[in-house]
């Protein structure tokens, strides 16, 4: 049997060198991490540009005291001097820093190499197998130089990690990393602070107006693109500018010119009737990520428009009974669409949170498509009413509902995991025109234009 190497620290202070030899061998030598080149190659371990995890809205939510947004913090500059303690037990590291406690597995440490050995430096993914990875593994010696964590492993490959990286990536799992707070808001604070528009051309040229209405969005729940040709194929291009453009039912691209007649769908959208607040596609198991709207025409009465930010109604509904909101985290409901060649259905929660940190990342409502009530058990029945009363009054609540006009030349670019619209009753004819964009896409853009890790 594979006798286990005894582990005792000692710190020794060089000239700018923190050497810590740790190491006595047993008789036994642990197995080598296979396929691992025996070159002593030292990687310098990638760094990220991006601040440490925000608390943005978990199951204490919690919202800004004031509508602001947050340029993107400046990256941690944190050296090994700032280290108030650091072992070395059988199977892990402890280093204290910084005020923050970091238990660095062993198997963790050679799994996450960064050279270009361990990284394709192209393609950016795994060259190492982790299946390869002896789960009792121990580094030979580890070093601390200057801000770099050094590690000799017991086949003589060379690691070498930053304390910005440790710090940024090592376990717990986090979520997303957003620059810019999530700003939760009603309709008196949206009123006095809502996003500024992006000019068109500044917008379409230069990635900071794509930047900034980007911001919005992550910030806002909505962002908007203003002095934009009144045609579709204008609205087209800034649509694509985000991300590509998502097929579905309604096609690519849409254009409504609602008259109150049911002509190509049938679906309440295309008539004149007001609709209330509510957040679309919830019958797919991924509901678009954002809506985007353009109008083209307006209504010569009524046809204003609602938003209202579904994160804000989750936090409210928390505040005042922590169990029905509790109940919506975990309960599943049905959403349906029905159409002559289409029968789409999704059965998933009201609240969805992030499994690693618990905070809230997408918030599903629509009374016209939910479906019948057959996915929870009979004596559930009053509790799922009484939850959901409490959320369709704060949905529906003057103090949440932010009312405004949609004219021509103005696009609107709507987070359909967070923000709901509806729209009054209209006379006469109203043209629009819009898409959807896929989640992914336009946080992947976020993600390149620093917004986001």
């Amino acid at each position: 049997m594979f006798l286990r190497k005894t582990c005792q620290g000692v710190l020794q202070y060089g000239k700018g060198c923190l050497k810590l030899q740790t190491f006595k061998h047993s008789t036994a030598v642990p197995p080598r991490v296979q396929n691992s080149s025996a070159k002593r190659y030292i990687g310098k371990a990638r760094l990220s540009s991006v601040t440490p995890s925000l608390s943005l809205l978990s199951r204490n939510i919690v919202t800004t005291s004031k509508c602001a947004q947050v340029d993107a913090a400046e990256k941690r500059n944190v050296t090994f001097e700032k280290i108030t303690s650091f072992s070395a037990p059988y199977s892990h590291l402890k280093i204290k820093v910084a005020g923050q406690s970091l238990q660095l597995y062993y198997v963790w440490l050679r799994d996450h190499c960064q050279c270009k050995q361990c990284i394709d430096q192209k393609t950016f993914q795994k060259n190492i197998v982790t299946n390869d990875i002896p789960l009792d593994i121990q580094p030979k010696e580890v070093n601390i130089e200057g801000d770099d964590l050094v590690i000799e492993w017991p086949d003589g490959h060379v690691t070498t990690y930053s304390l910005n990286w440790l710090l940024e990536n090592a376990y717990p799992g986090k979520p997303d990393i957003l620059q810019v707070p999530k700003v939760l808001w009603n309709a008196e604070t949206i009123k006095s602070q809502s996003p500024t528009p992006v000019p068109y051309q500044e917008y379409m040229d230069t990635d900071g107006g794509l930047r900034n209405m980007l911001k919005d969005l992550l910030t806002y729940g909505f962002g908007l693109v203003s002095e934009v040709p009144a045609n579709t194929d204008a609205t087209e291009k800034v649509a694509r500018r985000v991300a590509f453009v998502k097929e579905t039912l309604y096609g690519g691209m849409w254009y409504t010119r609602a008259t109150g007649e049911y002509k190509d769908y049938k679906d309440s959208s295309f008539s004149n009737v007001g609709l209330g607040s509510h957040i679309d596609t919830c019958y797919f198991n991924e509901p678009s990520g954002i809506q985007v709207f353009h109008c083209l025409q307006e209504a010569p009465q009524g046809g204003e428009s609602v938003l209202v930010d579904g994160f804000h109604v989750a936090m409210q509904v928390q505040k005042q009974n922590p169990d029905a909101f509790d109940y919506l985290v975990r309960t599943p409901i049905p959403h349906y669409c029905l159409d002559d060649q289409y029968h789409l259905r999704s059965v998933d929660t009201t609240f969805r949170l992030d499994p690693c940190t618990g905070d809230l990342v997408q918030f599903r409502y629509n009374n016209y498509d939910r479906g019948i009530i057959n996915t929870i058990p009979a004596d559930e029945i009053p509790r799922f009413y009484c939850a959901m009363k409490l959320l369709s009054q704060e949905v529906m609540s003057p103090d949440n509902e932010y009312w405004f006009k949609l004219s021509p030349g103005t696009v609107i670019f709507i987070d359909n995991w967070r923000t709901m619209h509806g729209r009054a009753e209209f006379a006469g004819e109203r043209i629009l025109c819009g898409c959807y964009l896929p989640r992914d896409d336009w946080l992947s853009k976020a993600r390149y234009l620093g917004l986001a890790k």
